[in-house]
């Protein structure tokens, strides 16, 4: 297999697990929801503060988010537990920020360097790939 072609995998693998835990926000919690207190239902005035008529928006994944989804949790499974644990944080820190994953701060977490933490990222994702490759 070429070099291009592991590359090409693993920026697939990349956006794929990046895509999984922006899917993963939009999924309804199995958390059941907690007990509230009654309150008797206040008639809303047009003038009070706060008033709203709309409902709020719940966004849902489309079908195809889903698959995407469940496949990187597929994948996932397939690499060890630390570079399993590692990927997903990565993606979880991309999904929390604009700029990209935070590799400073998986870095403190994980008690290694910055350049360490990537290096060790891409070569879990470059071992995902020739897995997936044997596989075919």
């Amino acid at each position: 297999m070429e070099r291009v072609e592991i590359d090409r995998r693993v920026r697939w693998l990349d956006k794929l697990f990046k895509e999984a835990m922006r899917t993963d926000r939009f999924i309804p919690s199995d958390k059941p929801k907690s007990l509230q207190a009654f309150w008797v239902e206040i008639k809303k005035d047009w003038m009070a503060y706060g008033w709203d008529t709309t409902s709020k928006v719940r966004i849902k994944p489309s079908q195809k988010q889903q698959d995407r989804y469940d496949l990187a949790w597929r994948l996932g499974l397939m690499l060890p537990e630390d570079e399993r644990y590692l990927v997903w944080r990565v993606a979880l820190t991309n999904r929390q920020s604009n700029r990209g994953p935070q590799w400073s701060k998986i870095g403190r977490e994980l008690r290694k360097d910055r350049r360490t933490i990537k290096n060790e990222y891409y070569a879990a994702l470059s071992l995902l790939a020739k897995k997936v490759e044997a596989l075919d």
